[in-house]
């Protein structure tokens, strides 16, 4: 099947909602409506499709939009694979695939990589199963910027300088890896990941409870955006290097991009299914290179978002730099994203599909 890949990809979460639901025709499917609506009053929507038989023991979970903005990358390369489904999905008797489309579609309405909550969900699912460790750097952080204390755009960039206060508390390496775990005490800031249960935990939950818990072998796949080549897709893989799934997923994809978390994010699907091997994956989508200039970028969204305006004209370069770094949206990129990602799918369950076989 031949079509122009720009078409894969949407500006709404109605337009992705809409094509997913077209490209899965013929599967089992369920839409669920999310209690809050979009910019424009619209509804928002994800959806859960089934391809495979309801008892297959070998299950790969694809999952979009769990950052949001980024979903509109992850809802093209799932409808692309179901649109060409002989292709890209030649599963084996006894596999199925469980796609879970727009996993936050709030976030993805509002051009945001949190929810509803400001909640950054990949963390927030985890921790909904694995404990939290507190986060020293970021309440220091928080306390030298007194975020909600800046009352306009200039005072937001003058205070960027303040950050240099932390260097006496803090080793370099520490305020540079101290980010990434996120934080749970301050819910109007950035890398926010506490707070009440979101509603799309409790959905991703009941997916695996109702799709995945008599499964023997999981795979997921889970879809993203911003790091890599312009363009092109890389893949991660998040066991120590020297294992034998890490090798095993190596095999399939060729050479792997270094997975620098130090958690293992979805390994409470093992929870729910019990004896279950998990694999999880991590395709993401290159979008411009991030540099030094861009590090305030994600604090700035979030002050714009809880205390001034996203939309005002001084915000506007600042955004669309923003946007650029989640979801570029111009037809080359839209291409060169398909023309990478497309043979993913290949890799993946044709990989998957060896390892079932005992190959």
């Amino acid at each position: 099947m031949t079509f122009d890949a720009t078409t894969l990809f949407s500006r709404t979460v109605p337009e992705a909602h809409g094509k997913f639901v077209a490209a899965a025709a013929g599967l089992e499917l369920e839409t669920v409506t999310h209690p809050l609506t979009g910019p424009a009053e619209e509804p928002l929507q994800a959806a859960v499709a089934r391809l495979g038989p309801p008892d297959a023991r070998n299950v790969l979970l694809s999952i979009s939009g769990v950052h949001g903005l980024e979903g509109f990358a992850g809802s093209a390369l799932q409808i692309g694979a179901l649109l060409d489904r002989e292709r890209h999905l030649a599963l084996g008797p006894d596999m199925a695939v469980v796609f879970v489309h727009m996993l936050n579609p709030w976030g993805a309405a509002w051009g945001r990589k949190e929810n509803e909550g400001n909640q950054e969900l990949l963390r927030h699912i985890y921790h909904q199963y694995r404990p939290r460790q507190p986060n020293a750097v970021f309440t220091a952080l928080a306390e030298v910027m007194d975020y909600p204390s800046l009352k306009t755009l200039d005072e937001f960039m003058a205070a960027r300088s303040k950050v240099r206060a932390l260097a006496g508390r803090f080793t370099q390496e520490e305020i540079g890896t101290g980010l990434v775990p996120g934080q749970d005490t301050h819910p109007t800031l950035f890398t926010f990941n506490g707070g009440p249960r979101a509603w799309s935990a409790d959905l991703l939950e009941r997916v695996v409870r109702e799709q995945l818990s008599d499964a023997r072998r999981i795979v997921v796949f889970d879809l993203h955006t911003a790091v890599g080549p312009w363009g092109e897709t890389v893949i991660m893989e998040e066991s120590p290097d020297d294992s034998p799934i890490h090798r095993m997923v190596e095999s399939w994809c060729g050479p792997l991009w270094p997975w620098g978390e130090g958690k293992a994010f979805y390994e409470w699907i093992g929870d729910y299914a019990v004896g279950a091997e998990v694999v999880s994956i991590t395709l993401e989508c290159g979008t411009v290179q991030l540099g030094p200039r861009d590090q305030y970028i994600f604090a700035l969204e979030s002050w714009l978002h809880h205390y001034a305006d996203r939309n005002a004209p001084e915000a506007a370069e600042h955004m669309q730099r923003f946007r650029d770094i989640f979801y570029p949206a111009t037809p080359e990129w839209m291409r060169a994203v398909w023309a990478h990602g497309a043979p993913r799918w290949n890799q993946i369950v044709g990989g998957f599909r060896r390892w079932v076989e005992g190959h």
